[in-house]
């Protein structure tokens, strides 16, 4: 059947979310994935980065309280260039910072 929306309710980790990112790749009907509170820390997104670079399908990534830290944003920014279907991303509480605000508004430029 198809899936639009996927909220992990368990322990993930970057090594999870690793796994969540590769399956990603071949899924075409995924529309949102909610993977808040998992203390993902600072480089828990990148390889949802590297994925985004080229899914389609995902139009809402909800990210929030992952202990993400300023520098956290930094490969998802970089992915944000090429990926034009995400419309809605939910970064709040990650203690950001300036460098992060800064990545994410400098991404399609």
């Amino acid at each position: 059947g198809r899936t639009d929306s996927m909220r992990y309710r368990r322990h993930l980790g970057p090594h999870g979310l690793d796994a969540l990112a590769e399956a990603l790749k071949s899924n075409k009907s995924l529309t949102a994935l909610h993977v808040g509170y998992k203390n993902l820390g600072p480089h828990g997104l990148d390889a949802l980065a590297e994925t985004l670079k080229s899914n389609t399908s995902l139009t809402a990534l909800h990210v929030r309280w992952n202990d993400l830290g300023p520098y956290g944003l930094d490969a998802l920014a970089e992915a944000l260039k090429s990926n034009t279907s995400l419309t809605t991303l939910d970064v709040s509480c990650n203690n950001l910072g300036p460098h992060g605000l800064d990545a994410l508004a400098d991404r399609r430029h």
